[in-house]
C-alpha cells in the first residue's frame, strides 16, 4: 500500500503534467495571439500548492499562511506579520489598533471612505453631536 506522501507526489506530478499540457497548446502567433495586460499569472508551483492545501481540506488560513507571515515578516525586517482577507480588513484592523492608543491623534480626509471614519468614531466613542458643532 502506498503512503500518503507517495500518493501526494503522484498527484503533484499529474498537476504539473496538466500545466505543461495546457501551456504547450498555447503557441504565440505575432499579431494574432492576445497578450493580457492583467489577470491570472501562475505556474505549476502555484497549482501544486493549491492542490496541496485542498488535499489537507484546510479551508481557512493554515500552514501556508503561517509560513508566508513568518517569511514575509523576516523579509521586511519585522517581528510579526498578519495576513488579512482584504485591503478593507487590513485598514479596519490597523485603524482599530491605532485608535485604541488614546495619545495618538488620527486624521482622515473628508472624502475618505466612510468605513475609516466609522471605525474612528466607534473606537474612540465619539459623540457625533459634538462633531456637528465643530
Amino acid at each position: 500500500m502506498k503512503t500518503e506522501k507517495e500518493i501526494r507526489k503522484e498527484i503533484f506530478d499529474k498537476v504539473k503534467e496538466l500545466y505543461i499540457l495546457r501551456n504547450n497548446q498555447e503557441k504565440f502567433i505575432p499579431g494574432k495571439t492576445n497578450i493580457n495586460y492583467a489577470g491570472r499569472v501562475y505556474d505549476e508551483k502555484e497549482m501544486i500548492s493549491l492542490v496541496d492545501a485542498s488535499l489537507d481540506f484546510w479551508l481557512t488560513s493554515g500552514r501556508f499562511a503561517q509560513q508566508f507571515e513568518k517569511e514575509f515578516a523576516k523579509f521586511l525586517g519585522l517581528k510579526y506579520c498578519l495576513l488579512t482577507n482584504s485591503g478593507s480588513s487590513a485598514k479596519s484592523f490597523t485603524t482599530s489598533i491605532i485608535v485604541s492608543w488614546s495619545s495618538i491623534d488620527l486624521l482622515t480626509d473628508s472624502f475618505g471612505r466612510a468605513q475609516a471614519f466609522g471605525l474612528i468614531v466607534t473606537s474612540r466613542n465619539i459623540d457625533c453631536a459634538i462633531l456637528k458643532s465643530l
